[in-house]
């Protein structure tokens, strides 16, 4: 009897550990399975910032190089780049969005069309509206994403020194322009305020 016992809880014995030897082999295929899942997302979310990127340099690269307002552009080299004024042999190959842009109270004295070209994209783009020089900015206008697009501002300027402030990113890096109401005419305007190119990092 005892050696029947003794079988039976040999048995036992036996039988518990081809259980736990099968449950630790189970484990260790859950974690390689969850260890492939983690490399697949990861393979994934790198082909698409490879596309992404892919995408961009190609949208860039459909802009044809030129000189504006007097400097040469190769818009593969730059991150963005953003012209006044612009009536460039690209002209056509950007959307057009327009925004009106004035004081919360009208004063209906003088609307100004403002214009400029935006190659590349600008993001958390605001206009700030200051109704004299050294006023506060009020209201602001919150605008967003600016890309490959030629911008035209209708602007209440009815003060002198009243003008638009625009700040935005490109790639992280602020940056920050003015719109005037001399911003008209390019002749009166210095060539180095008329194009601002971003470099890439």
């Amino acid at each position: 009897m005892k050696k029947i016992l003794r079988i039976i809880l040999i048995c036992l014995m036996i039988v518990s550990l081809i259980g736990c030897s099968q449950q630790a082999s189970n484990q260790k295929s859950e974690e390689e399975l969850r260890e492939e899942i983690r490399a697949e997302m990861e393979a994934q979310a790198a082909k698409e910032a490879e596309d992404q990127a892919k995408r961009e340099a190609e949208e860039k690269s459909k802009f044809e190089n030129e000189t504006t307002h007097g400097t040469y552009v190769n818009f593969n080299e730059y991150e963005a780049v953003i012209a006044h004024f612009y009536d460039g042999v690209n002209k056509d190959k950007l959307d057009i969005i327009e925004y009106n842009v004035g004081p919360k109270e009208s004063f209906n004295v003088g609307t100004y069309t403002l214009q400029f070209a935006v190659f590349g994209k600008i993001e958390n783009v605001r206009f700030d509206y200051h109704l004299g020089m050294f006023a506060d900015p009020d209201p602001i206008f919150p605008i967003g994403t600016i890309e490959n697009a030629l911008v035209i501002v209708h602007a209440e300027l009815p003060l002198d020194g009243a003008h638009i402030m625009v700040t935005g990113t490109v790639g992280g890096r602020e940056i920050e322009f003015i719109l005037y109401e001399w911003r008209m005419d390019p002749d009166v305007t210095p060539v180095e305020e008329n194009i601002y190119k971003i470099a890439k990092e």
